[in-house]
């Protein structure tokens, strides 16, 4: 096997989708993967511009990041996030970082990998995080947030309105008794009127 030969091999083996385009952006060559990252076939998918199946919300974004890549801006960034169609009419996110190929003006290595989980994991988060600010803000309970592991302190949630509700603050005046023992909630957010069922 001719390196050539050898170098396409080790390329249909790699997870991340590695795609030859012009200074247009139309795929000379593609490696297997985009079969498993965006459900088509190589054969397809060689030949077309790549930036027609970009999302329209995030092509003008790209192209600006593969415009400074290939004209040689200095310091630009060669990495970018974006929606790319796939085979059955859905999106994948992907990140995708841009070079030239060694030796060539007129042809562009683009490495991209699937993201799409860590985007909804990120998301998943903001949410939280934005439904927690929000009990906070609205809610005459006091909300308490725990470590993952259930352990370390305890913090109360900022921008708590009001106090608790038919109770009253006391201080401790000893060590917990041996009883004592950490029991972790079933969520991780609760209210000190007692824990939901």
């Amino acid at each position: 096997m001719d390196a050539g030969g050898l170098a396409e091999s080790i390329l249909d083996h790699i997870q991340d989708k590695v795609a030859l385009v012009d200074g247009d952006g139309v795929v000379v060559d593609v490696n297997a993967a985009v079969v498993e990252t965006l459900g088509v076939d190589r054969e397809s998918y060689v030949g077309e511009n790549a930036f027609d199946h970009i999302h329209s919300e995030d092509v003008d974004r790209v192209a600006t990041v593969f415009d400074a890549v290939r004209d040689g801006a200095p310091d630009a960034d060669d990495t970018v996030t974006y929606r790319h169609a796939t085979g059955d009419d859905g999106w994948v996110w992907l990140e995708s970082r841009i070079a030239p190929l060694d030796g060539r003006d007129d042809t562009f290595v683009v490495s991209s990998r699937d993201i799409s989980a860590r985007v909804e994991a990120e998301r998943r988060e903001a949410r939280t995080e934005s439904l927690l600010a929000e009990l906070a803000r609205t809610t005459s309970d006091v909300l308490w947030t725990f470590t993952g592991d259930w352990g370390g302190a305890v913090v109360p949630q900022r921008g708590v309105r009001g106090g608790c509700t038919g109770c009253r603050p006391t201080r401790s005046s000893g060590p917990r008794p041996r009883s004592w023992r950490r029991s972790p909630p079933r969520t991780a957010t609760a209210s000190a009127t007692g824990w939901p069922g």
